[in-house]
């Protein structure tokens, strides 16, 4: 069990963390946005893949990853058979 002091010091440090991980974003030209940043942070965390691809190629695939994400849940928002039923956008469908 913590302390409230040690859990206002936990949750201050993980506020840290999340504005140095926004702040990084910027060090990309241009800046990643947060999903981008996802892709980066998730594949950075190789360290073969970050020592293979380098942040240039890592924020494009991660900026290329993204918009096809977003086209495909856009186009899936947009079919008439998916209008009345939001999830249906976001969840895969079972046979």
């Amino acid at each position: 069990m913590c302390t409230s002091v040690e859990l206002i010091a936990k949750l201050a440090g993980m506020a840290n963390e999340v504005m140095d991980d926004a702040s990084r974003s910027e060090n990309f030209e241009p800046p990643l946005d947060w999903r981008e940043l996802a892709f980066d942070n998730a594949v950075g965390d190789h360290t073969t893949a970050r020592s293979v691809m380098g942040d240039a190629m890592r924020a494009s695939v991660g900026r290329e990853l993204a918009a096809d994400v977003r086209s495909k849940l856009k186009y899936r928002l947009d079919s008439p058979a998916n209008r009345s039923s939001p999830a249906s956008a976001v969840l895969p469908s079972v046979s």
